[in-house]
């Protein structure tokens, strides 16, 4: 009997016949769903990065029932393991195909979706279970789906989260007969998972939710030392002894370069002031003496929701990207016109 049979075999003795003739429908219908974003010219990165979870999600499960013998019996952490994940298939592929009806649609949660719940062998060598996973993982770093275009951040973040991948499934191979590698191995695949999720995305998510906070951002030059900084701080410090030490030594302090999550807060604050929702309001008075915003409107920015009439600025001294929100002003701000400090 091969795995998939056994696992199915398994299952009726867990699962109604209609959950499992759900779950069956749905790994048959992804590649519909596949098929219909691509063809689509609307289609959104909600409705791609979905599509892309649930192939990564049949990658997975296929792979681990690949893993197994047809003369051994299915290793109980591989049985768990594949269920759970294929319980949120159904929803999933609903999802899609909804998110490819209604460009507002959003998914429960945030993308990329977690690889979720890990289960274990409790210390047991379930070599079956281990081969799997790096099976998964190899196949979900090669998986061909076609990326969104996207910045060089974008790039940089993609190619930060496919190294760690990487090093952990390496880590693991190398220590494959020395302890417990099931983490470094999980960890490898909820990577590659999310990787395939945000190559489809296109769009910037928070590094830190990745565990990437430290994911490099782009290099700043010497020229452009002074590009984080208000323009009224520029006039008023640029080619002035206390001014140049100063942000000078803020750059070297960052060794002069962004995070990925500071890039992330400075595109989002241009498009949220192109719209109108943020104003400067006042510069910061200490390096980098950049500006800070006064929310006109309700937004949301590095996935926190901000009210209208409050302040917000990123500490970034020492790559801290802490966001610091006021109400009404944040102390350290100096603003622009003396009457702002009535309100």
């Amino acid at each position: 009997m091969s795995a998939e049979d056994a696992f199915y075999t398994h299952l009726e003795h867990d699962w109604s016949q209609h959950e499992t003739e759900r779950c069956r429908a749905a790994i048959a219908h992804v590649a519909d769903l596949e098929s219909a974003v691509a063809e689509s010219a609307v289609a959104s990165g909600q409705a791609n990065a979905i599509a892309a979870a649930a192939r990564g999600l049949v990658v997975l499960t296929s792979s681990l029932l690949g893993a197994c013998s047809p003369e051994d019996d299915l290793p109980a952490v591989t049985y768990l393991q594949v269920k759970a994940l294929l319980a949120q298939l159904p929803p999933l592929v609903d999802a899609g195909w909804q998110a490819l009806g209604n460009p507002r649609f959003r998914v429960r949660g945030t993308l990329p979706l977690p690889l979720a719940p890990r289960m274990s062998a409790h210390g047991r060598r379930a070599l079956a279970f281990h081969r799997g996973l790096e099976s998964a993982t190899r196949a979900l770093l090669a998986h061909p789906h076609a990326a969104a275009p996207g910045s060089d951040a974008l790039e940089r973040e993609h190619a930060a989260l496919h190294a760690r991948a990487g090093e952990r499934l390496a880590q693991a191979v190398a220590s494959a007969n020395a302890g417990d590698i099931e983490p470094a191995l999980f960890g490898a695949a909820a990577d590659a998972f999310a990787l395939v999720q945000l190559r489809a995305l296109g769009q910037p998510v928070d590094p830190t939710t990745l565990g990437l906070a430290d994911a490099p951002g782009r290099a700043v030059s010497q020229a452009d030392r002074w590009s984080l900084s208000h323009e009224k701080a520029v006039a008023m410090l640029r080619d002035t002894p206390h001014g140049e030490q100063e942000i000078r030594s803020f750059w070297e302090r960052k060794g002069w370069r962004l995070t990925g999550r500071e890039e992330r807060y400075l595109t989002q604050c241009r498009e949220l002031e192109a719209h109108g929702a943020i104003r400067a309001f006042g510069r910061w008075a200490a390096p980098p003496y950049d500006p800070v915003f006064h929310t006109i409107e309700p937004i949301r920015i590095l996935d926190v929701a901000v009210e209208p009439e409050h302040e917000v600025r990123l500490e970034m001294d020492e790559d801290r990207d802490e966001l610091l929100i006021g109400a009404p002003h944040l102390k350290g701000c100096r603003p622009l016109d003396l009457s702002d400090t009535e309100r």
